[in-house]
């Protein structure tokens, strides 16, 4: 599989710190907001302007969008393409 969930950095301001989350679920979301970050599309910035309590589940809804497009679009082989993508949805079935 083409992407790899690696704990990132945490800020102090983060609110995602606490004992909603197990530690998975911590790395999980670590990895959606450094994705998010990590594009030079507008998504950084635009999210600013979100009510707070709804970065967090855009930024995940943002990261699944992004993986999916990408798994789609930098394959040039259809078939592999269409793989990737039944792969990647098998394992999120079984998560």
């Amino acid at each position: 599989m083409l992407f790899y969930i690696t704990p990132c950095k945490r800020g102090p301001k983060e609110k995602h710190l606490d004992n909603r989350f197990t530690q998975s679920e911590h790395a999980a979301i670590d990895f959606c907001q450094q994705l998010a970050k990590s594009h030079y599309e507008n998504f950084p910035v635009a999210s600013k302007i979100l009510p707070r309590q709804l970065r967090l589940p855009i930024v995940v809804i943002y990261a699944f969008a992004r993986i999916a497009d990408d798994l789609a679009d930098e394959e040039s082989d259809v078939q592999v393409a269409l793989h990737n993508l039944e792969e990647w949805k098998a394992k999120l079935e079984r998560t």
